[in-house]
């Protein structure tokens, strides 16, 4: 009975891995045959966004600077809200294995933000888990981080890393998020990294979603305190926070 029930277990668990490598390999085929389509409706489009799906999201492209009590280590940036087509986009992108989105992501952060990356001298990324990498197969912040360097032209820079004792986040309840901190850590920086691109520069830090805001302080605080960095803004793709206005 007890070889029968886990044969039955394995089984669930190997669709699950099967419909991701689909999806995956769909989403590859997709990127390949059709370089730009529109990431909400999937139609043939010169922008990420078409002009009829643009009118259903809420953009907000411009750089938030009052935002002390959310996040203390310099300005937020992002795309647009997170609630209604945006929001599927983004889910299709990190939990059903689309990963041409990424690219499409960092375009629209890019596109939207382009005046302002001049001013750094490094881009960051926050690092998905291991168990988040291992679940997904890539890590959704660092695919949307390549190609912003890949547009910019900043180096792009892997320091943070995700701890072991990390706990996921989505699982975790409003407060508790906020309570967990020792996520990350930082990488072993070299005297001459510590000069270049740390000790007394501004950083940019590319994340997906932001909710409490825990994540990125966590990281900007890391990042200040020990790399010596004089402010780290964070870009993102969209927030479901209600009290940073889009405006």
């Amino acid at each position: 009975m007890i070889e029968v029930s886990a044969r039955r277990g394995l089984f669930p668990k190997t669709l699950t891995v099967l419909k991701r490598i689909f999806e995956t390999v769909k989403s590859l085929l997709q990127a390949l045959l059709f370089p730009k389509v529109c990431i909400i409706c999937r139609c043939a489009s010169k922008d990420d966004i078409c002009s009829e799906c643009i009118k259903k999201v809420t953009v907000s492209p411009k750089r938030h600077d009052n935002v002390q009590d959310i996040y203390p280590f310099g300005s937020i940036f992002y795309y647009g809200k997170y609630s209604g087509e945006l929001k599927k986009a983004f889910g299709r992108y990190k939990f059903d294995g689309e990963i041409w989105l990424g690219a499409a992501f960092g375009r629209l952060l890019y596109n939207s933000f382009r005046e302002y990356f001049a001013d750094y001298s490094a881009l960051l990324y926050v690092p998905a888990s291991r168990s988040g990498y291992m679940q997904r197969g890539f890590d959704q912040c660092k695919e949307v981080a390549a190609v912003i360097a890949k547009l910019s032209g900043l180096p792009i820079m892997d320091t943070l890393v995700s701890a072991k004792v990390a706990r996921k986040q989505s699982r975790l309840g409003f407060r508790t998020r906020q309570e967990n901190f020792g996520r990350f850590v930082l990488k072993d920086i070299s005297d001459f990294e510590m000069q270049k691109y740390y000790r007394g520069k501004r950083i940019l830090l590319i994340d997906d979603v932001l909710t409490t805001g825990s994540t990125v302080r966590e990281c900007g605080q890391l990042l200040v305190e020990r790399a010596g960095a004089e402010r780290v803004d964070v870009m993102l793709i969209a927030t479901g926070r209600a009290d940073i206005k889009p405006f």
